[in-house]
């Protein structure tokens, strides 16, 4: 296990950063954006100690902000950056007192993804970043397989381009875990405040290497050996 997984969810701060987040994702589906998964958030050592935890949150991901193609509108403003990630789909609902064992057989397929994050606030009120789901613009996966037998996050490699330059490699001290344990994670957060994993959700597993910015014009590509690789193009803005 290469992060805590095993958070204090009775803190205070952390029930409430997740009763924000579930509120904002509640939001969004009585506005028409239905609720299509999850996301690692708050994967790097160094922000979790600044704020004040002891290991990573949580996040959701929505039908809208799943990207479709390849090309993507993003809106002016904010600061852009991209995170490569590996993503999980679950083949099953998991019971909420699923073991790790069950979580792991939950395991659908497992892709390549790019999270896009547009910051346009601050990065150091907790509840804040609950509220706006950790700033997500939203992701994009790459070809879905099934998960190899015997795979560990530990085998995982990362190449991010931007522009045909490599501008990021994986950070080990980013990886969160491996998928069994990452479904076991989200799986028991969430049944704490009455929610659970469902058939067909996706997980994004948290950035693999620092986040790097992006700027509208600009084209990302993302090697994850051994998951394959996944792209980006962002439309420069006409004004």
């Amino acid at each position: 296990m290469a992060q805590n997984l095993d958070p204090d969810f009775e803190d205070p701060r952390i029930r409430r950063a997740l009763e924000l987040m579930l509120e904002t994702r509640a939001a969004a589906s009585m506005n028409g954006d239905p609720p299509v998964g999850w996301k690692i958030a708050i994967n790097d050592p160094s922000t979790q100690a600044r704020l004040g935890l002891s290991g990573p949150l949580l996040g959701f991901l929505t039908a809208a902000r799943v990207f479709p193609s390849e090309t993507i509108a993003l809106p002016a403003g904010g600061v852009l950056l991209v995170e490569a990630e590996m993503a999980l789909r679950l083949r099953k609902e998991v019971s909420t007192d699923a073991g790790l064992m069950q979580c792991q057989n939950a395991i659908d397929a497992i892709a390549p993804a790019l999270e896009v994050l547009s910051i346009d606030g601050p990065l150091h009120d907790l509840d804040l970043l609950a509220q706006k789901n950790i700033y997500h613009a939203g992701v994009r996966f790459g070809a879905w397989q099934p998960l190899p037998a015997g795979f560990t996050s530990a085998q995982l490699e990362v190449e991010l381009r931007r522009d045909g330059d490599v501008v990021a490699g994986l950070n080990p001290q980013l990886v969160v875990g491996d998928p069994g344990e990452i479904v076991f994670f989200v799986n028991r957060a969430l049944a704490r405040f009455g929610e659970r994993l469902r058939a067909d959700e996706y997980i994004i597993c948290g950035s693999l290497n620092p986040p790097s910015f992006i700027r509208h014009g600009s084209r990302i590509d993302a090697t994850i050996r051994p998951l394959g690789s996944v792209a980006l193009a962002i439309p420069s803005i006409r004004l």
